[in-house]
């Protein structure tokens, strides 16, 4: 704010106790305080409502988490030319090689008709009642039969332990297969597992088999990978790495 000197008529400053041209002394103008400004009440809206959206998407993820399943990572990441596999009722994960074909059994029922898959089902389903196929993966198709994994699953069979699992076995399975070997073992995470190798006779062929009993969410999953007798050893390799990447998932 501006006032005049009463004695020269100079503009001067309403704070002025004297005018800067003449001297004359003057009386500074008192300024009014500047009233208080209210609170912004459109940023106040603003900032409340990213706070509500924030707790939303908050307790969202929480609940969302909390769901989930969870995995057992044991370091095994896919390699180059591999990929994992998840089944569709979200109770376990594997790796495959991706030239080969994974089928969710529930889903697609008929594949279990492949040969020499109904032996060796009927194989499990004599040992146990509640045997149930979940998933099938099957190699690519080559000039002999294709090697795969049988995944099935069990409840009754969780009140045996692995090497239980393994006399158990060697006992009922049918005397057309013949066991190789019978040993117990234990992965990265110190889950034990029991291990049997055997010989699983077709109508025309002679195939050899890698199977496992493995614990997981209340009950037990058999792992059973296959191939012609005489390719066993090509895919043997294979085989160990898929059965040493399978992994229940809990909830």
């Amino acid at each position: 704010m501006l006032n005049q000197c009463e004695n020269c008529g100079q503009i001067v400053a309403a704070t002025d106790g004297e005018c800067w041209h003449c001297g004359q002394v003057l009386t500074p103008t008192k300024t009014a305080a500047a009233a208080p400004t209210g609170p912004d009440v459109g940023m106040i809206l603003r900032y409340l409502g990213l706070t509500a959206v924030s707790l939303l998407l908050l307790i969202l993820t929480t609940r969302a988490i909390g769901q989930a399943p969870l995995l057992r990572f044991s370091g095994n990441a896919p390699l180059p030319g591999w990929h994992a596999v998840t089944d569709s009722q979200l109770r376990f994960t594997l790796n495959l090689p991706d030239t080969w074909q994974a089928i969710d059994l529930p889903h697609n029922p008929t594949a279990s008709k492949t040969p020499p898959i109904p032996t060796l089902a009927n194989s499990f389903a004599a040992m146990v009642a509640d045997n149930d196929l979940l998933f099938l993966g099957i190699g690519e198709e080559t000039a002999v039969a294709p090697p795969f994994i049988l995944i099935t699953h069990s409840q009754r069979l969780n009140q045996l332990t692995a090497e239980q699992y393994v006399a158990y076995a060697q006992q009922q399975l049918p005397p057309t297969i013949t066991v190789s070997s019978a040993e117990i073992t234990v992965d990265d995470l110190g889950v034990v597992k029991g291990q049997l190798v055997f010989n699983l006779p077709e109508t025309t062929d002679t195939w050899r088999c890698l199977h496992q009993f493995v614990s997981g969410d209340g009950a037990v999953y058999l792992l059973t990978s296959c191939a012609p007798a005489n390719q066993f050893t090509i895919f043997a390799e294979d085989f160990a790495t898929i059965l040493r990447s399978f992994q229940p998932l809990e909830s």
